[in-house]
């Protein structure tokens, strides 16, 4: 029987379900510092040319429809020939995938052959910079360019780009098995976030027979002094949606339960998520899908994993399947699709291969109990749900809390708690209650005697 852990004030989560897709942002640099400070006062260190030109702070940063990180803070400014800087995300990633994002606006006439940005080991070592990106003077506008490791661009966009315009590019570099064959791309966007990695990038992949150790920190280069782009929003992640949408949506799924379609989803971190609406056709097509809900809240801005649950109370055909996505809207007022779909096929109440019962928790428990300093509270359920557990005391006031989870089919879930309440303050001794909730609903509550 497989276990989920939740302890103390954190929580560790163990998903299996469909539609899931866990990462990890590892760098958010808006550069929110004061306008006219020197980037190596703020957490970035320099590699080359130190003192001479450094790279300072512009102010007010750059802002992109839709992006994560647009419009926060204020700006980078890589305007001369002079000091290069990196910051570290990581203590080293050598496996998977690194999604690397970031705004960029080449001012007029400053597009001298070069590139600006690139990544590299931790600790930096410039034997191993990598997925260098490019500008090249092209007409009245210029091009972006990219290699992984020479310091001429191994292709450049077919596109050229406007002067003093915003635009939107992703790195992605991969790694692969074997010596040699690590891979880079790039995505360009002028306009619009892609809720989902594109099929094909604007440049790449490129490979190169010497591939670094490990890759963990950003680089800013100043190679010209005709050189003048203002770069922000840097963000660094193990996928796509982390490092470009401002919510990371990590699983979307639906039931046949109660009667009723029942939707589940989680998002790995939220950044001003207002709320979400849902959308409903009776094809897997969005542009025609109805909205049938008003807004449900978000939880604002979170670095933590959190869940949700509805349940879609219309009288619906019988035997028909349903489609259903997710869309969220930020402070702003800015919408952003998903394009995970749930669905779920409506079954005639007698047809015995649905799922029409509700789920069952059993072997609910807490051991020890009583208890001095810590208990694990445990159950299993038969059926793929979400589950909530908090502990109350004998007033009926919530003290501890722990976070939602979607469980497997006999799954077993384990909440590790101390004795402290959510501030981290130890509780004195007597009686608590434990409470189980399952798909929103309240299961079963049981006594806790705490007895140090």
């Amino acid at each position: 029987m497989k276990k989920i852990v939740f302890i103390c004030a954190f929580v560790i989560f163990t998903l299996l379900i469909s539609f899931t897709l866990w990462g990890a942002l590892l760098l958010n640099e808006n550069f929110d510092y004061t306008a006219g400070q020197n980037l190596t006062d703020n957490g970035w260190t320099a590699h080359s040319g130190a003192g001479t030109e450094p790279i300072t702070i512009s102010s007010g940063g750059l802002s992109y429809s839709g992006y994560a990180s647009s419009g926060i803070g204020n700006a980078a400014l890589v305007d001369n020939f002079g000091e290069d800087d990196n910051r570290s995300f990581d203590d080293g990633v050598s496996s998977g995938v690194i999604y690397t994002s970031f705004l960029v606006n080449v001012s007029t006439d400053s597009a001298p052959t070069g590139y600006f940005l690139h990544l590299s080991t931790n600790p930096l070592s410039t034997t191993y910079f990598r997925a260098k990106v490019f500008v090249q003077a092209d007409g009245e506008g210029f091009k972006f360019g990219l290699s992984m490791k020479n310091n001429t661009a191994t292709g450049y966009s077919s596109a050229a780009y406007d002067f003093n315009v915003t635009y939107l590019l992703v790195v992605k570099y991969e790694f692969v098995d074997g010596d040699g064959n690590d891979e880079v791309n790039l995505f360009i966007f002028s306009s619009g976030v892609p809720s989902t990695e594109p099929v094909s990038p604007a440049l790449g992949p490129f490979s190169d027979t010497t591939e670094p150790y490990n890759l963990g920190t950003i680089c800013l280069r100043q190679f010209i002094s005709s050189q003048n782009s203002i770069i922000d929003g840097i963000r660094v992640g193990t996928t796509w949606a982390e490092a470009t949408l401002p919510v990371a949506l990590s699983s979307f799924t639906a039931q046949y339960l109660n009667s009723k379609p029942t939707l589940y989803w989680q998002t790995q971190s939220e950044e001003d998520n207002m709320g979400w609406f849902i959308y409903r056709n009776t094809t897997e097509d969005f542009t025609s899908a109805e909205k049938i809900t008003g807004m449900i809240d978000g939880h604002g801005t979170t670095t933590q994993p959190q869940s949700y649950i509805y349940e879609d109370a219309e009288q619906l055909q019988v035997e028909q399947t349903y489609y259903y996505w997710l869309e969220s809207v930020d402070y702003s007022g800015t919408l952003h699709h998903f394009n995970m779909v749930a669905q779920v096929t409506i079954p005639h109440s007698d047809d015995p291969g649905q799922n029409v019962t509700p789920p069952v928790a059993y072997d609910i428990t807490a051991d020890p109990n009583p208890f001095s300093y810590s208990t694990e509270i445990t159950f299993a359920i038969d059926q793929i749900s979400m589950v909530d557990v908090a502990i109350y005391n004998v007033k009926g006031q919530r003290v501890k809390s722990f976070g939602s989870v979607m469980t497997n089919v006999d799954e077993e879930v384990s909440f590790h708690w101390n004795g402290k309440d959510n501030a981290g303050k130890a509780l004195s001794n007597g009686v608590y209650l434990y409470s189980v909730k399952v798909n929103g609903k309240d299961y079963a509550t049981k006594q806790l005697i705490l007895m140090k």
